[in-house]
């Protein structure tokens, strides 16, 4: 299934935010969606998961305007995974896991079997099903990271928008949570994600949307998208791209004077 924006503006009341955004996000693929903070992709993310109306053009699941979508189906097609939080009650990790399969059970029913097999699996898939009677609030950020993108699995949905999946996670979970991101893609999901480091571009997305002042500054493949001209216009510090042999990959640098040097 295929998530798209069509000229697109955002925003709240008489207030416009994102202007005239046109990108998609495909079946087997990640987008990464990169900008400086107020660029406004939170307010295209709440936009593209239909929690505000767009102020013009149109968000749409394989052609069709999601505006028209029935709330229970457009659960059962997109799935969002927020940011890691410290959740305010002690519920275990399978029942985390659990709730994702709200879109999918009716309004006065309870979870079933199949139900808890869904999150189990959700679990199971990846790697993390021997926390699933651990506490969530006791869990470390990249094991709540984990569990709540095995609560969005759990809605069995075909489009998965993330915000942010790695922040303030240190660098072995932060490593832990590409992966899965990298392998979710396999299932033939569509994956929006966006990140504040744009090396994780070059780690896990398949095309990359640069966002500036509302609209789409650049979009295309890492290699096209990320260059130095490009990086140092969207965050206003010098940037190097360099090709690392040993890794098989550009990474991403900021271009900082050396030591004694007058910046």
């Amino acid at each position: 299934m295929t998530l798209a924006a069509e000229a697109l503006s955002t925003g709240y009341g008489g207030v416009t935010v994102g202007r005239d955004i046109a990108l998609e996000a495909r079946p087997g693929e990640v987008l990464c969606l990169l900008g400086p903070n107020g660029c406004g992709k939170t307010t295209l993310f709440k936009t593209l998961l239909g929690l505000i109306p767009p102020k013009a053009g149109r968000v749409t699941l394989d052609g069709e305007d999601i505006a028209r979508w029935p709330r229970r189906r457009l659960a059962q097609a997109v799935a969002y995974v927020p940011q890691a939080h410290a959740a305010l009650f002690p519920f275990t990790v399978a029942d985390m896991a659990l709730m994702g399969r709200a879109a999918r059970v009716g309004l006065f029913d309870r979870p079933g079997p199949a139900d808890r097999a869904a999150a189990t699996a959700a679990l199971d898939s990846l790697g993390v099903g021997r926390l699933a009677p651990r506490v969530y609030t006791e869990l470390s950020g990249g094991e709540r990271q984990l569990a709540l993108i095995a609560r969005a699995l759990a809605q069995e949905p075909k489009v998965l928008v993330m915000d942010e999946p790695t922040a303030s996670l240190d660098l072995g979970n932060e490593t832990r949570v590409l992966e899965r991101v990298r392998g979710l893609k396999a299932r033939g999901l569509a994956v929006v994600l966006s990140t504040h480091d744009p090396d994780h571009a070059f780690l896990v997305a398949d095309r990359v949307a640069l966002m500036a002042e509302g609209g789409i500054a650049a979009l295309g493949t890492a290699e096209e998208t990320l260059t130095p001209e490009r990086l140092e216009a969207l965050y206003g510090v010098p940037v190097a791209t360099p090709y690392v042999p040993e890794l098989g990959r550009r990474i991403v640098a900021p271009s900082l004077p050396t030591s004694g040097e007058t910046p």
